[in-house]
């Protein structure tokens, strides 16, 4: 069975430290990022929680995950908002609001990734919270 890329990587880097340790700093953040993986969130009018628990996410998240916030035809301003305070983040936008399982499947479909995180948008994360998960 061939090696994952991430896993691929990850030997290597361990030789290489082995053999020259000043040669290469290798990171789990690299060995992750190589495995594509997106944190998405659902919306629907959740722009104060977005303002409130996004910053955290983007500041734990970016480098390990792409950040993705999935909106469920919102109508309190929350994709203007996210457009204009975090471009960081990619937004994709559902026609209507399906409901939480609906609007995830819809979203998901869209999303180019290995692996899915799916966050509330009322959860605010901490340092090293996803590495665990990944």
């Amino acid at each position: 069975m061939p090696l994952q890329i991430g896993e691929t990587i990850y030997k290597y880097c361990m030789f290489v430290s082995w053999y020259k340790p000043q040669a290469l700093h290798c990171n789990t953040k690299l060995i992750h990022t190589l495995a594509k993986t997106a944190v998405v969130i659902l919306n629907w009018n959740g722009k104060d929680f977005l303002q409130k628990f996004l910053p955290s996410v983007i500041q734990y998240s970016l480098g390990y995950a792409d950040i993705i916030v999935a909106d469920n035809a919102s109508t309190d301003g929350s994709v203007d908002f996210l457009r204009n305070s975090f471009p960081e983040v990619s937004i994709i936008r559902n026609q209507v609001n399906g409901g939480f399982a609906k609007g995830y499947n819809d979203a998901l479909v869209e999303v180019d990734a290995e692996y899915f995180i799916l966050l509330n948008s009322d959860i605010k994360v901490s340092e090293n919270w996803i590495q665990p998960i990944i």
